[in-house]
């Protein structure tokens, strides 16, 4: 498993953010049972799968937006 993944299962969503702001392959990496990041859930919160999927899927989007920032605010410094 990547570290991706095991901060998903364990409902670590702000390090699923981080690593997908830095670049983590978050779409395409699988663990060697062939699960993908989003195959896998937060086992500790008790809460049903759709609703662990949802904040996982909202950590990722926010990590990747917070990324395309960032090249944003590298290209306008390159450009001065």
């Amino acid at each position: 498993m990547t570290a991706a993944m095991l901060a998903a299962e364990n409902g670590c969503y702000m390090v699923v953010t981080y690593l997908a702001k830095v670049g983590a392959d978050v779409y395409n990496i699988r663990d060697n049972k062939g699960r993908t990041l989003f195959d896998i859930t937060d086992k500790t919160s008790g809460q049903p799968q759709e609703v662990t999927r949802k904040k996982l899927e909202a950590a990722v989007d926010k990590g990747l937006k917070a990324a395309r920032v960032t090249e944003a605010e590298i290209g306008k410094a390159e450009d001065e």
